[in-house]
Formats: structure tokens, C-alpha cells, sequence
């Protein structure tokens, strides 16, 4: 896995343009006769429902029906249900039996969807069974439904205040958060394009997610109704049952787009003809996999959230085909035979992360909040970073006209899913936004960026970006935040190497006050930042953060990444501004190891002459074997030059007195 996620890159998120409505001249009635009666909007645009997603108005009548409730805002009937209808769509209007007359007050009307069985448009119409109330609309015990066949695209709606009016229009919107795969192939970088022979060839047939939380209670209240009577996350409570989704396409998918990486265009969505792929998930806030713990599917324990691919990788070489990723089936003689390899898995850290107060209009990238469109982004073969790959934002958000009526009646809209480009697995992201810049904005971008670098799962070298847009004209009142503090930390500075650089280039259409500021940074923390404010519109400006040595280190490693953290431990000594006494630890199996032949761990990395003369006398190398069962086996190390060595509790000196010879759980300690 760790070889081929240098390969897969990451996976984005997109949303759709918004769609305007019009009422259909034969829905509109002619004569005003005072009943509470129901109408539907048609979509200038309809759109195909991927998987059992309502994209449409017309997805909504082609379900048949919902429930909605009226009540009164005065005596004698303040919070009292004057009106409780399930209209059906009989092919061109809304219509239900024993319509009541509008009150001399004003009505607060819920509703939600769906209510009922439908067999036309791929709609899932299965009863939401939820209550409705005074104080708002609520459901107890939602749970998702184990395959996308059986997902409910649950919707609502809430128009306080309405008075008498010739029609009423319900705008239904999205509680759930949408979740789609797409990938691509990178083709060119810095504008060059990539031989033919070096381009990758992708086969996938299986995709999902894992580790999220399947069952809660929803609750859209005021309390938890954000500004332009958007639902907030927080409306999504009491999470339980951590479990994985599939999105397989029915037979592997190999037509992926091709582009430049970083960008996300090209992507094609993960699934053949006729397959209807999309999820439908409860809002929800996780943390991503760390990629130096075992993966475990569905793990009730949450241990972070991720992707799992089934992929088969591989590139041509003189007319024969070179698997880099695949399980060989076949026998000596077939390995250039694409057909005696199957597909492998590919694991990809993903988090939703953000406050639940957040809706669509403000939450950060990837954030699963209600009516939000994520679409996964896999990019294959971005050699910039650890894994690759880019992403944008749309927050967009349709907005209906609303007709003058006067019976109550109903105008029925769907809003459209406000789709988002999440990017995975890179190092070089880019966001738009039609809104004000914002410091938790700007963060959403810069922890996609961690997740990648960590997923390298030992330290390099990055020169990480992460370029930020908004076309927002409003002045700003303040200066920008640029929250650096996930870099700063012990646990995450570590993947870093000296001279690595972490690059956010800002722009914003009015620069005139005020600029770019950072309020985490504190000195001797690993790294040197530059503020550049100096350019002026419509140029960016920009926070550089770049990694400095540092000669105390402790890191925990992958058993067969070991050499790698010795590698790190001469560019840190080396880049040290002045000789030092250093120490660094390196436990070297973070993950339990059998040993099935004797290993050979590279020190090579500690002879060099600048290693030498910058570790100053006394300074310590150690390494830590204490999750390794050896049985028969040994792992050898050559004693650096000038450095010194003593036995200890599980390793020896060798008879030349040139090696170290471990054969059992203990330390192993080199001092100059």
C-alpha cells in the first residue's frame, strides 16, 4: 500500500450550477377560491437522479406525495394544526381531499419527504416516518440504508409566517449529505506532457468509504436553522454505528479522465452505464485514518475514516503491459497478461471536519453538512506530492421565485444539492469561493494538505500549496487568518524534512485595508514563516512556512520504513545551523512484526562528514524494537563511523566488532 499510494492521488469534491423553476401555466389556478390547495414547479434543466439522489422538482412529483402540516401563529389557534394534508401529484398539480379555508392569521407549515412507495424515476419512496411539530420537524432513529438501493433521499421544508396568498410555495431541502467517486489519470505536469509509456492505465472495481456513523436523530428547529433558513449539521444528533458504504461499479471501471494535476474537470464519475452509484449519508463530522494504523473495515471503534479502492494499475513497457498494482493469478510466462491479475485495495484518509453550526453556505471544504454534493476525486499518477491531486468549491445555492398566490396551495421546490470538490492525498490544492474570505475557509484546504503529507508515512521532502480565491467584492474588515497551527505541532511537524515548504497564496478582489496575518506562530517551533503582504490587486499574498532542522526527534515507524527515519535523521543533523547535541528515537515497529528472514537495516545515512561535525559529542541515535517476535531471525546494523556502541538487553556486539546483531525485543543505542 505504502508504494502505491506515491501513485493514487486524491479524491475532490463538485457542485452543479443552480437551476431556475417556472410554474406550469396549467398548475396555476383561475379562480381564487380561498382552500389550501398544492401546485409544483417545473425544472427548466432536469437532471438524471444518480443512485436514488432527488436532483429535480420533477424527482419529487415523480415520487407522488409528502406530508405537510400547518400551524396557526394566534389564538384561538397558536401552535395548533389547522392544516394536515399528504397531497399526491396526480400528473399535474398537488391535490388532497377536505381543504380548509385560510385563517385571518398567519401559518407556519412543515413538510417532509418522502411519505410513501413510488415506482417511477429510480426514486427510493419508502416512509421517512417522521414527526411533525410546532417547533419543527424531527425523526428519531434515522438510519441509512446498508447499499445505495436501499438509501432514502430524505427531504424537508418549513414556510413561517404565510399569509393568505394565491399559492404557496414549500422548498424542499436536502437533510442528508451526497457522496460521489470520480477519478483521473494525470497526463501532463508544468504543461509538459507525460510519454505514453509512462502514462498510467487504471482498472477499478470497487470503491467505498468506512468508518461512518449510520444512525441519528435529525431535529430542524430554530435551533438549529442557520441564516436563509438553511438546516445546520448540529440538526444531526446522537450518532451511532460506524460501518462502510460501497459505491462498486458492475463491472471495473477503466475511462478515466485525463488532465494536469490539480485540476479536477476531467474527473469521471467511478460507475458504468446504468449503474446508480451516489450515497446517501447523515451529516457528520470524522477524523481520517491515520495511515500507520492497521486498517480495519468498519471498525466499531472509529478509528478514522477512509476510502478503499480496488485497483489494478500498470503501464506499458515495448507493447508489454507492467502491473504496479494488481494480485497475479497466473503462472510463470502470463505476467504481461492484464487478465491473470485482479484488482488490489488502495486506502485514501478522508475526514469531514468543521463546527456543527455550520450549513452549505459556510462550512469548510469537505465537511459533511445537510443538502452539501461531495464528490471524491481520485487522481492517479501526481508525482508533486506523497499522493496527488486538487479540488475546488462552488457554495452556490438555487434560488427559486417565489409566485404571488392566494387559496393555500402549494408550490413544491427542490433544491438543488450543493455540490463541493473535496480534494484527498495532495500537496498542491486550489479553493474558490464567491464568499468573504474566512480564516476556517482557508483551514478546510490547508488540512487536506496535512492529510496527504501524513499518508507518506515517513518524512520527505514537500513544497506544499495550497491557493485560495475569492471573487467576493464586499471590503475586508480585517485581516485574514491564516491558521497554521496543525503544522506547528510535535505530531505533525515530524513528517516534514529541513527545507520543506508549505506555500498559501491568497486573493481576494479588494486588498486595499487590509491583508493576509498569522496569530499561531511562536518561535522554535521547526519552522521559519514569511508574511508577504506587499503585493498589491489583483496579485496574491502570501504565508510561507519552511521546515528547519531540529535535533531532537522521536518518531514511531512502520517496520519496513526504517531506513526512511534514518535518512531523516542525517538531513535534520545536516541542516542544523550550528553543531548541536542531538537525540533522536525511532520506535521501530509501531505495528506488531514476525520477522520470517533475518533483515538488514541501513545506518550508512550517520558516516557522512557534516553528520559528523554537526552532531556534537555525546549526541544519541536509538532505536526501539519492542513489537518485533524474532524467533529465529536477526536484524543486523553496521556501527556508523565515529559513532560508538555498547551492548544492551537483546542485541550484541559481532565477533568483528563492525555490527550490531539483534535478536530480541530491547534498544539499540549509537553515541558520538
Amino acid at each position: 500500500m505504502k508504494k502505491i499510494l506515491m501513485f493514487a492521488a486524491a479524491a475532490t469534491v463538485a457542485l452543479s450550477s443552480c437551476q431556475k423553476n417556472e410554474i406550469l401555466e396549467n398548475e396555476v389556478p383561475q379562480a381564487n377560491d380561498g382552500k389550501i390547495k398544492f401546485s409544483s414547479i417545473q425544472n427548466l434543466t432536469t437532471k438524471a437522479a444518480p443512485g436514488h439522489a432527488m436532483e429535480s422538482t420533477d424527482d419529487l412529483r415523480a415520487l407522488g406525495n409528502f406530508k405537510v402540516v400547518g400551524y396557526g401563529t394566534a389564538a384561538p389557534i397558536e401552535n395548533v394544526a389547522y392544516v394536515t394534508a399528504s397531497p399526491q401529484y396526480n400528473g399535474s398539480t398537488w391535490e388532497y381531499t377536505n381543504e380548509p379555508y385560510w385563517p385571518q392569521q398567519a401559518l407556519n407549515f412543515m413538510a417532509y419527504a418522502p411519505m410513501g412507495t413510488s415506482n417511477s424515476a429510480g426514486v427510493t419512496g419508502t416512509d421517512v416516518a417522521a414527526t411533525i411539530a410546532a417547533t419543527g420537524i424531527t425523526k428519531d432513529g434515522f438510519t441509512v440504508g446498508t447499499t445505495n438501493n436501499s438509501q432514502i433521499d430524505f427531504v424537508v421544508a418549513k414556510e413561517l409566517g404565510k399569509t393568505k396568498e394565491n399559492r404557496t410555495m414549500l422548498k424542499f431541502k436536502h437533510a442528508l449529505t451526497q457522496v460521489n467517486f470520480k477519478a483521473m489519470v494525470v497526463n501532463q505536469i508544468g504543461g509538459v506532457a507525460i510519454p505514453a509509456d509512462d502514462q498510467l492505465k487504471v482498472s477499478i472495481s470497487g470503491v467505498s468509504i468506512n468508518n461512518i456513523q449510520s444512525k441519528g436523530n435529525f431535529a430542524w428547529t430554530a435551533a438549529t436553522t442557520g441564516t436563509n433558513n438553511t438546516i445546520q449539521q448540529k440538526a444531526w444528533g446522537t450518532l451511532t454505528d460506524g460501518i462502510g458504504y460501497s459505491a462498486d461499479p458492475s463491472t471495473p471501471f477503466t475511462t478515466l479522465g485525463t488532465g494536469t494535476a490539480g485540476t479536477v474537470a476531467n474527473a469521471t464519475t467511478i460507475k458504468q452505464t446504468g449503474d446508480n452509484l451516489s450515497l446517501l449519508m447523515i451529516p457528520q463530522d470524522f477524523n481520517a485514518w491515520d495511515p500507520q494504523v492497521k486498517i480495519s473495515d468498519n471498525d466499531a471503534n472509529a478509528k478514522g475514516a477512509y476510502v478503499k479502492l480496488m485497483a489494478k494499475i500498470w503501464v506499458t513497457r515495448g507493447g508489454n503491459n507492467v502491473v504496479l498494482h494488481g494480485k497475479f493469478n497466473g503462472v510463470a510466462g502470463e505476467e504481461s497478461d492484464l487478465s491473470k491479475y485482479t484488482e488490489m485495495p488502495i486506502y485514501i484518509p478522508v475526514s469531514s471536519l468543521g463546527t456543527d453550526v455550520n450549513d452549505v453556505t459556510n462550512a469548510p471544504l469537505g465537511q459533511w453538512v445537510p443538502g452539501r454534493k461531495i464528490n471524491y476525486i481520485i487522481t492517479f499518477g501526481d508525482r508533486t506530492s506523497g499522493s496527488g491531486g486538487g479540488g475546488w468549491t462552488d457554495n452556490g445555492e438555487d434560488v427559486d421565485p417565489k409566485p404571488v398566490l392566494i387559496p393555500i396551495r402549494f408550490t413544491v421546490a427542490l433544491e438543488d444539492w450543493v455540490e463541493q470538490d473535496v480534494p484527498l492525498l495532495t500537496a498542491d490544492v486550489i479553493g474558490n469561493t464567491s464568499s468573504p474570505l474566512t480564516t476556517s475557509f482557508i483551514k478546510g484546504y490547508s488540512d487536506q494538505v496535512l492529510n496527504d503529507i501524513k499518508g507518506a508515512q515517513y518524512p520527505k521532502s514537500f513544497q506544499a500549496k495550497v491557493n485560495v480565491n475569492s471573487t467576493n467584492t464586499d471590503a475586508l474588515t480585517a485581516n485574514v487568518n491564516v491558521s497554521v497551527a496543525d503544522f506547528l505541532s510535535v505530531a505533525n511537524r515530524q513528517w516534514f524534512r529541513p527545507g520543506s515548504t508549505i506555500t498559501w497564496s491568497v486573493k481576494t478582489a479588494d486588498w486595499s485595508t487590509f491583508g493576509l496575518a498569522n496569530t499561531d506562530f511562536a518561535a522554535s517551533n521547526g519552522w521559519a514563516v514569511v508574511i508577504d503582504n506587499t503585493p498589491a490587486n489583483p496579485n496574491a499574498k502570501t504565508v510561507t512556512l519552511t521546515k528547519t532542522a531540529e535535533s531532537s526527534i522521536t518518531w514511531s515507524s512502520l517496520f519496513a520504513d526504517i531506513d526512511q527515519f534514518t535518512l531523516a535523521i542525517q538531513k535534520n543533523i545536516e541542516g542544523l545551523a550550528a553543531p548541536a547535541v542531538c537525540s533522536y528515537t525511532v520506535n521501530a515497529a509501531k505495528n506488531a512484526v514476525t520477522l520470517a528472514k533475518d533483515e538488514y537495516l541501513e545506518t550508512g545515512y550517520l558516516n557522512s562528514v557534516t553528520v559528523r561535525d554537526n552532531a556534537s559529542a555525546t549526541s544519541t541515535v536509538a532505536y526501539v524494537f519492542s513489537n518485533i517476535t524474532f524467533g529465529s531471525y536477526k536484524i543486523t546494523m553496521d556501527i556508523p563511523s565515529n559513532w560508538t556502541y555498547a551492548a544492551s538487553a537483546g542485541n550484541v556486539l559481532s565477533a568483528d566488532g563492525k555490527q550490531v546483531i539483534v535478536t530480541g525485543a530491547g534498544t539499540v543505542t549509537f553515541t558520538r
